[in-house]
């Protein structure tokens, strides 16, 4: 027998996870300009934009993700590696001086919030699997 209660907290930190990435994205893909001059990085329009479109699939992919009938123990721990390796590129941007004045307090609040939903997926996971259920509605 499948436990809701225990898929239904990991189902909802991966929407958490797929809000704050489309939410990221948007910024990103909107607000690049303001986002530039924030990091004062005004010939990185590019690579913010890109960075944007990747943000707007990843949260597809999380959506999708949670809406499974079965969600996957292994693409969830891929959902929650994505998250912690965004979280160590903005930890070495701003490390290595890559951000400036508040663009530094912008990285470090979105890696914040990617951290923050890492650890809700995977705590959501190991309470899905906690004694080998399976992961479903």
């Amino acid at each position: 027998m499948l436990n809701t209660d225990r898929s239904q907290s990991l189902r909802n930190a991966l929407k958490a996870n797929g809000i704050v990435a489309a939410l990221s994205a948007v910024v990103l893909l909107i607000g690049d300009g303001l986002v530039a001059a924030l990091l004062q990085a005004y010939d990185a329009l590019g690579r913010i934009h890109l960075a944007g479109v990747i943000l707007a699939l990843f949260a597809a992919f999380l959506f999708w993700l949670a809406g499974r009938e079965r969600v996957d123990p292994t693409l969830t721990r891929a959902a929650i590696s994505i998250d912690l390796l965004w979280v160590a590129g903005c930890a070495i941007a701003i490390g290595v001086g890559l951000t400036q004045g508040q663009g530094t307090a912008l990285v470090a609040l979105g890696a914040t919030a990617f951290f923050v939903v890492a650890i809700a997926q995977l705590q959501g996971l190991k309470a899905a699997m906690a004694g080998g259920i399976l992961i479903g509605r």
